[in-house]
């Protein structure tokens, strides 16, 4: 099976967020970050309520409550501003070329303007199916972005991956209420 699709600035940007999002590293700063500040304050709030200033006790109360609220808010913009800034540096040329990908039991043969790259289906790791995207990620750590929405007869191809997936053993994982957050 052949499909031909080019990608935008947004296409990557949700991808870098996607695998953001599964990276227990990243999913291990995130929650340290916003816990960090409230227990820094924790000491302060106790201070000003055992010297009776209950009026800064309150302040080192709410403060901290307040991050643990907006801080992920902040954060998700963060990020969403630091791959953006990456994609535009590192991959602008790719923006609204063709490719195209043909899929067989073998191989993946993966096509643009500049290159091609052939890659044998043992070296495909996990298929995600998301609401808009599908993202085959292979074992040293690349992946292929398809936008559904800029295929043609989506409804085959995603037939046709669960069979790749099955014949291989690995997983289609379908997350279509994964949002950025």
């Amino acid at each position: 099976m052949k499909i031909g699709y080019s990608l935008d600035e947004n296409d990557y940007l949700n991808h870098q967020l996607f695998i953001a999002s599964k990276s227990e590293r990243i999913k291990k700063k995130r929650q340290r970050n916003k816990i960090i500040i409230p227990i820094f304050y924790l000491p302060f709030c106790l201070m000003f309520v055992l010297n009776k200033q209950y009026i800064w006790a309150l302040f080192f109360i709410i403060a901290p409550i307040l991050w643990f609220f907006i801080y992920p808010i902040r954060e998700r913009k963060r990020y969403i501003n630091h791959y953006s800034a990456f994609i535009k540096e590192h991959w602008n040329e790719k923006f609204g070329k063709l490719s195209t990908v043909e899929f067989n039991n073998e191989y993946i043969i993966a096509t643009d303007n500049n290159s091609e790259s052939k890659v044998a289906t043992i070296g495909i790791k996990e298929i995600y199916e998301l609401q808009s995207y599908i993202y085959i990620n292979l074992k040293d750590g690349q992946s292929l972005i398809i936008p559904k929405e800029k295929i043609e007869n989506k409804n085959v191809l995603i037939g046709r991956l669960k069979e790749l997936a099955d014949f291989l053993k690995i997983g289609y994982i379908i997350d279509e209420n994964w949002v950025w957050k």
